[in-house]
């Protein structure tokens, strides 16, 4: 019969899914940061010409 060889559990840093995890974060902070902020295109009633 073949023993199954127990591999020593890898480091929480060296594991595929700790990196993807890391990825995720990174890019939705920079769609964050990319998106305007809520109110900032808001435009005033009274700031828009309308060319009459």
């Amino acid at each position: 019969m073949d023993k199954r060889i127990a591999r020593p559990r890898r480091a929480w840093w060296q594991r595929r899914v700790t990196w993807i995890a890391v990825a995720a974060v990174l890019a939705a902070v920079a769609l964050w940061r990319w998106l305007p902020a809520a109110g900032s295109t808001d435009i005033a009633a009274s700031a828009i010409e309308t060319g009459r």
